[in-house]
């Protein structure tokens, strides 16, 4: 894909965050979206309050999300 901000991470980024990383900060959100604050938030902005997804689940998610915007990109002329 053209895009402008491909380049623009920093070269130093590992593509892949150390696995128990990415579980802490799965756990974190995870108890955060179980507050009644998330919960109220949540309500407020028409999201699902029940959205968490893990590590993999939003993996796959966010990969599909982007197959998805290519697409769109392509048949709008966007990119080739």
């Amino acid at each position: 894909m053209n895009s402008p901000f491909r380049n623009s991470a920093p070269s130093s980024l590992k593509p892949e965050p150390p696995p128990d990383r990415v579980k802490i900060l799965a756990e974190a959100f995870q108890k955060a979206m179980e507050t009644p604050d998330w919960k109220k938030f949540a309500d407020d902005q028409y999201l699902d309050p029940e959205s968490f997804m893990g590590p993999d689940k939003l993996k796959a998610w966010v990969s599909s999300e982007m197959e998805t915007m290519r697409n769109f990109m392509k048949t709008f002329g966007m990119v080739k």
